[in-house]
């Protein structure tokens, strides 16, 4: 059997994943829609691309784990309820019905769409390496406030051991056996991509890793926050608001109606809007900036306004004693000559603390996965040099 190296994002709408396979490493996303199947329809009629294996994710997946201890009744539902259903996964389930649903609201390892998700992004990365075995150090994220809970552990119960899966259209099978998994929490690796690279603490790192840093990660379900501080996660600080990207959205829409003329775009047309900076009109592609900037506007004033009166007050923390905040997550995506969130946040943060900073990733969208990735890189440089 192959060793693969495998890590994992589930967002609520896209599931990020990360791979190395023979010392070569591959970055992947793919949609997160799932849906059983009904036992009647022919799949093979919503194959929207033929050449694409990601398109054709209709399995049958037989989880050989045997859970114990606490949380066994828990893991065994979700078990039973993966095992015995036929699972249509990504662009199928959204193409044979509009009942496909996105990742739950909730605790994701509660979730049989978490680990759907997981099992049916690894067998699509598998198959385009041509592997069909494989031994895998898995590597997952939770939320940071979900990454405390005890019920994390349901993860490994689940996941660690043997699983077969069969794609019910193309008939290849896949053997799988999880020999290890690592959870880590989001936001909080994103943070340590930034403050150590290769080993060794960066400049960024060297003035901010001893001090209480806050991460904000815009999702598109929840807002999730995460403080680090002296180095290390700070569980008290970890919480959540349950709006997000979505919210933004319809801040969005209704600028873009202002703006437009009454035009309201579709959900497909917003995120292309918010991610590109233009917006599609009869022949003609038009800078929607000062609406996507006022929606993001609208979005900062409501966050800063729950960060400052809920979450600060609530945990008994100052604006004046954080050092730094780091936006990530979808929804502090940055376009050129438009002010993103982050940016509105901190000018509303300088009114009131001057010496506060804040910073992104390279890649905000793909912080998270970027930071797991460093994990898995560490493992698989100690597992080859093991291997000498």
């Amino acid at each position: 059997m192959e060793k693969l190296f495998y890590g994992v994002d589930v967002g609520g709408s896209l599931t990020k994943n990360f791979m190395i396979h023979k010392g070569k490493e591959y970055f992947t996303e793919r949609n997160n829609y799932v849906i059983p199947h009904d036992g009647y329809v022919n799949t093979t009629d919503f194959i929207v691309d033929v050449e694409d294996y990601s398109t054709q994710l209709d399995l049958s997946i037989t989880l050989k784990s045997n859970p114990k201890g606490e949380y066994k009744l828990s893991c065994m539902k979700i078990i039973d309820e993966i095992n015995n259903t036929r699972w249509l996964l990504g662009t199928l389930a959204n193409a044979v019905s509009t009942n496909a649903t996105k990742l739950p609201l909730g605790m994701k390892m509660k979730q049989p769409h978490y680990y759907l998700n997981i099992i049916g992004s690894l067998i699509t990365d598998m198959e385009a390496r041509g592997v069909k075995e494989a031994n895998v150090t898995l590597g997952v994220l939770l939320p940071a406030r979900q990454y405390f809970n005890l019920e994390k552990e349901m993860i490994e119960q689940i996941l660690l051991g043997e699983i077969l899966v069969s794609n019910n259209i193309t008939g290849d099978n896949y053997k799988i056996v999880v020999d290890e998994v690592h959870i880590k929490p989001e936001a909080v690796v994103a943070f340590s991509s930034c403050f150590i690279k290769n080993g060794k603490v960066t400049e960024l790192g060297q003035d901010l890793i001893s001090k209480f840093n806050i991460a904000i990660d815009i999702g598109e379900n929840t807002t999730d926050i995460a403080g680090i501080r002296d180095g290390k996660p700070d569980p008290l600080t970890f919480d959540s608001f349950e709006y997000a990207g979505s919210l933004l959205l319809q801040y969005l829409e209704r600028e873009i109606s202002r703006e437009f003329d009454g035009y309201i775009p579709t959900m497909d047309e917003l995120k292309s809007i918010i991610s590109t900076g233009y917006i599609n009109l009869g022949a003609s592609k038009v800078w929607a900036g000062e609406a996507i900037s006022s929606a993001n506007r609208e979005f900062a004033k409501k966050l800063f306004t729950d960060f400052t009166q809920r979450y600060l007050l609530g945990k008994n923390l100052k604006l004046q004693q954080i050092a730094s905040f780091m936006f990530i997550g979808g929804g502090s995506i940055e376009i050129d000559k438009i002010t993103s969130v982050g940016e509105h946040f901190m000018n509303l943060v300088k009114e009131h603390s001057k010496y506060t900073i804040s910073f992104s990733p390279e890649d905000i969208r793909l912080a998270n996965i970027g930071g797991l990735a460093d994990i898995l890189r560490a493992l698989y440089n100690a597992y080859k040099k093991n291997k000498k």
